[in-house]
């Protein structure tokens, strides 16, 4: 590889000496920590220029925005976007080859698995990521305590789940029915990440929600159990989710009253100590704890105690002890050049740049996202709140999301409002498979 490496280019080199240089940064967060980032490296490199920094409300307007700039030979010289729009676009970005202190190899072995599939190819760099995050359960440890007279949840598979809420849960009879709920689960509208939960487990079960082709959704697929019994994967998954939210269940813990459709929807409740556990990504710790300093300021709202948030590793399939390592996805972000940047070695140069490890540590201490250099890792697994991120984000996978992740969060939500409709969950499914499949065909032009 040796023999393939270049030299990093001296950037006045690049540039007319009579022109300032605009460095243009499309995201859709951070943007105040990318502006200042962007004036550190020219300021480093001895350029005059200015860094504009044009932030998107959601992934998918950026993402359309980025499209239709790309089709008119425009664009920005830097993307910072979720790996899920770098596997499914790769023709569209400006891959780089290896350069001095940037070899394909060396890579390897300093970014994490999700990274790397996400980032590098055999002979060329796609983007440089700049952190990762994955799924895990964040518990209010005095609750664990006062009901179960543990500081640490025994939770280690999603079948110990409805006898842990069942311990966990504290009925009365008010109006939302709990004095103290055990978890946000079996609905969309006042949950976060309900999504990414069905995902998790249908992956710790070895099923994909589209064909290999990935020209058809299957989510209503037969398999067989290890006994030998016939069961639908997605059905299944749905059912056992579902069943948090239904009266009739005696694990029954999440009802429409327990949280708002709105703003921070079940975080709210998790703060102001009403339910046990939520489910979180390292980012939402991170905004988590800086609400609760924000809420701390308003009267007549009573808070958990900030020492009290927990975290504890996502539930397996199988028990962790039968398997190599516990399973989790994983969600890589980073930087691209899209390939219609008008000084490509400009933007490959500043994402270089943002490789830099103080850097990537004062993105997790602003944002909380993770590291995916395992150096940086191994220091944020020693956090007592982020290590159990940090420890699975060390073995967790990225799946190819085949069409746009916002069209699969609307799939589910409608799927539930048909449920609350009253259609059978195995029609609903078949519902849901079919806009998927429609959606995979037109994003394949057929």
């Amino acid at each position: 590889m040796g023999g393939c490496e270049k030299k990093e280019p001296d950037l006045s080199t690049l540039l007319d000496s009579s022109t300032e240089l605009t460095l243009s940064i499309w995201t859709t967060e951070y943007e105040d920590f990318f502006e200042a980032l962007g004036r550190e490296f020219l300021s480093q490199k001895k350029v005059s220029g200015e860094v504009v920094v044009r932030s998107f409300s959601t992934s998918n307007g950026l993402e359309m925005a980025l499209l239709n700039a790309l089709a008119e030979g425009r664009g920005p010289d830097v993307v910072f976007i979720d790996g899920d729009w770098v596997l499914s676009n790769r023709a569209k970005i400006l891959a780089a080859e290896p350069t001095a202190g940037f070899q394909i190899e060396s890579l390897r072995t300093l970014w994490i698995e999700a990274a790397q599939d996400v980032f590098l190819g055999e002979s060329y760099m796609y983007g440089i990521p700049l952190g990762a995050d994955t799924l895990a359960l964040l518990f209010n440890q005095s609750i664990s305590v006062d009901r179960l007279g543990e500081e640490e949840l025994p939770l280690e598979t999603w079948k110990d789940l409805p006898g842990l809420a069942e311990q966990l849960v504290q009925k009365n009879n008010s109006f939302e029915r709990f004095a103290i709920a055990a978890l946000p689960m079996g609905r969309v509208d006042n949950v976060f990440h309900m999504t990414e939960v069905f995902e998790n487990i249908l992956f710790q079960r070895d099923f994909s929600l589209f064909t290999s082709d990935q020209r058809q959704a299957t989510l209503t697929q037969e398999g067989v159990s290890e006994d030998g019994k016939k069961y639908r994967f997605g059905l299944d998954t749905l059912n056992f989710l579902r069943s948090f939210s239904d009266p009739s269940q005696k694990h029954f813990t999440w009802n429409a009253s327990l949280a708002s459709n709105k703003g921070e929807k079940a975080f709210d409740t998790f703060l102001q100590g009403k339910v046990a556990m939520v489910f979180a990504y390292a980012r939402d710790l991170h905004r988590l704890k800086e609400r609760h300093k924000r809420l701390q300021t308003e009267e007549d709202i009573r808070l958990m105690m900030d020492s009290d948030i927990r975290t504890v590793f996502l539930p397996q399939f199988k028990k962790p002890s039968l398997q190599a390592h516990r399973r989790s996805l994983a969600r890589v972000f980073g930087f691209v050049v899209p390939r219609t940047a008008a000084q490509p070695q400009v933007s490959w140069s500043f994402l270089r740049f943002a490789h830099q490890s103080d850097i990537a540590r004062t993105l997790h201490q602003s944002t909380g996202l993770l590291s995916v250099q395992y150096p940086l890792l191994l220091e944020q697994e020693s956090d007592p709140l982020y290590g159990v991120f940090a420890r699975q984000l060390k073995t967790a996978q990225v799946v190819q999301m085949p069409i746009r992740r916002r069209l699969l969060q609307e799939g589910f939500e409608s799927l539930f409002d048909r449920l609350e409709d009253g259609d059978a969950p195995l029609k609903a499914l078949e519902w849901l498979e079919e806009f998927l499949t429609e959606h995979l065909r037109e994003a394949a032009g057929e």
